[in-house]
C-alpha cells in the first residue's frame, strides 16, 4: 500500500537530530500506514520554537486517507491548501 515508511531511530537520535528534547515512549514500527497515530516534529504556533507531537497520518475524508498531492496543486487544491499554507511539519 502506497503511504507506508517505518520509524526505527530512538528518541536520542531524533532528539539530536532535530535539534530538540523528544522524551516520547512512541513503539518501533515497520509497518506505518495511513490513518496511524505518528511521531511529529512542528513548529509551536505564531513562534519559531520546535516541539514534537503526535497526528494522524493521512488527510481523513469519508472516502479515504490522502496522502499524496502534485506540487504544481498543491497550494491551490481545496484538500490541501490550508495545510500546505499553515500546518507544515516534519516526520521523523
Amino acid at each position: 500500500m502506497c503511504g507506508r515508511y517505518c520509524l526505527y531511530s530512538s528518541p536520542k537520535t531524533i532528539s539530536n537530530d532535530a535539534g530538540i528534547d523528544v522524551n516520547s515512549n512512541y513503539k518501533i514500527s515497520y509497518n506505518i500506514s495511513p490513518g496511524k497515530s505518528i511521531l511529529t516534529i512542528f513548529n509551536e504556533e505564531d513562534s519559531k520554537t520546535k516541539t514534537y507531537g503526535y497526528a494522524q497520518w493521512g488527510l481523513k475524508t469519508p472516502q479515504n486517507f490522502h496522502i499524496n498531492s502534485r506540487i504544481e496543486t498543491v497550494d491551490s487544491a481545496p484538500r490541501f491548501k490550508d495545510a500546505w499554507l499553515k500546518r507544515r511539519l516534519l516526520l521523523p
